[in-house]
């Protein structure tokens, strides 16, 4: 699979997570971007405790600088979309198939909102 952003650089794959729950990305070496698709991001939750796949998402403006990306598996347009409650945490996501793109950085962004939302509810 090729690089969403550098269209002409071959993913690599990544094992990430241990024992039964090993599971594999796909990376970008020259972007650091990061596949994953809908199972993926499942046990991405499970394993490094990041719930990214529960936060509610809700559509992003399209920015006139950063290009529609073409999902990988499904070939339609991926939506621009942001944690609710989190407008500058913006991440591309398949309407289709539910796999996110992320660019390099926006995972690390992704747990800082998941945190937030922990804490968050704690207080509540």
């Amino acid at each position: 699979m090729k690089c969403l952003r550098c269209t002409d650089v071959e993913l690599a794959a990544e094992v990430k997570g241990e024992g039964a729950g090993v599971f594999e990305v796909d990376t970008c070496p020259s972007c650091g971007g990061i596949w994953l698709d809908a199972e993926e991001l499942a046990r991405m939750d499970d394993n490094l405790f990041v719930d990214v796949e529960t936060i509610e998402y809700r559509a992003a403006k399209d920015s006139a600088s950063d290009a529609a990306l073409t999902c990988p598996r499904c070939s339609v347009r991926m939506d621009k979309v942001h944690p609710a409650e989190f407008e500058a945490v913006v991440v591309d996501n398949c309407p289709t198939c539910k796999g996110f793109w992320l660019d390099a950085g926006e995972l690390d962004k992704l747990r800082d909102v998941s945190d937030r939302m922990l804490i968050r509810s704690l207080l509540d």
